[in-house]
């Protein structure tokens, strides 16, 4: 740390249970002992909301609860010098998630974590570096090889802030969610195996999957499918009529013809 400094905060966490805990203080002095954040407040995910930092703050202990809720919380999170991409910071949750010693992921290449296979690769932009930089934040997917060399599909958020004393860091919070990845693998090999022309259309009318069998039947690789409306493929007549049939059937899903 860079030793203490006179601050005040005021913070409110929320809690899944969908209940809101708030807790106020007044914090004199603050000296982040041992946290590996120094000056700076711990960030925590977004479903852990702790909020407003306002002047004349008590309780030097409100601080170090969310430094202990941040060790507790099952998400993995690492702090990331984004000068050089090693970790400068890892909770409980890293090590349990990835079988590492907190010693061992000290100072370990994010991208040594990293999977770079041709599907992992996709859902990476090649440029993420640029885009945390332009936009202070990235979301989305991210294979993780673990100690025992098993791999770990994580939601993860990258966000950019300045540290005190390691400058410009990442923040990244990886929640493991491979069951559900394993789920949808599945799901998408029992699509491909249908004999029938088979699309998934989310509530707004996107197609968010198609099997070879509609690649066939309608004549458009899945690249030009994904994404579009379903009425592209319906004849001109019916185009601006189904929308509102879309609607009536979010309303009362059954099973009917189209």
């Amino acid at each position: 740390g860079t030793g203490a400094q006179d601050q005040s905060f005021d913070f409110r966490l929320g809690y899944d249970a969908g209940g809101t805990h708030s807790m106020f203080g007044n914090i004199e002095r603050y000296e982040a002992e041992n946290s590996g954040f120094g000056a700076v407040d711990p960030v925590l995910p977004e479903r852990y909301r702790h909020v407003r930092v306002r002047p004349q703050a008590h309780l030097e202990e409100d601080i170090r609860l969310q430094a202990r809720i941040l060790e507790q919380i099952t998400e993995a999170v690492l702090l990331v010098d984004s000068s050089d991409g090693k970790i400068i910071y890892n909770n409980f949750g890293a090590e349990n998630m990835f079988g590492f010693s907190r010693q061992e992921l000290a100072g370990k290449l994010l991208a040594e974590l990293v999977v770079t296979s041709t599907e992992a690769a996709e859902s990476v932009p090649t440029d993420l570096e640029d885009v945390v930089f332009r936009k202070g934040v990235w979301k989305g997917d991210i294979l993780i090889r673990n100690r025992d060399g098993g791999d770990l599909w994580c939601a993860t958020t990258v966000s950019a802030f300045t540290h005190a004393e390691h400058g410009e860091v990442w923040m990244v919070v990886l929640n493991d969610i491979t069951q559900r990845k394993q789920v949808e693998q599945r799901f998408r090999t029992l699509v491909e195996a249908t004999p029938a022309a088979l699309i998934v259309v989310d509530e707004f009318g996107h197609m968010n999957m198609v099997n070879q069998e509609a690649e066939n039947t309608f004549g458009y690789n899945r690249g030009e499918l994904v994404g579009q409306i379903i009425e592209m493929l319906l004849p001109e007549r019916y185009q601006e009529e189904h929308p509102s049939l879309r609607a009536g059937y979010n309303e009362a899903p059954q099973l009917r013809a189209m």
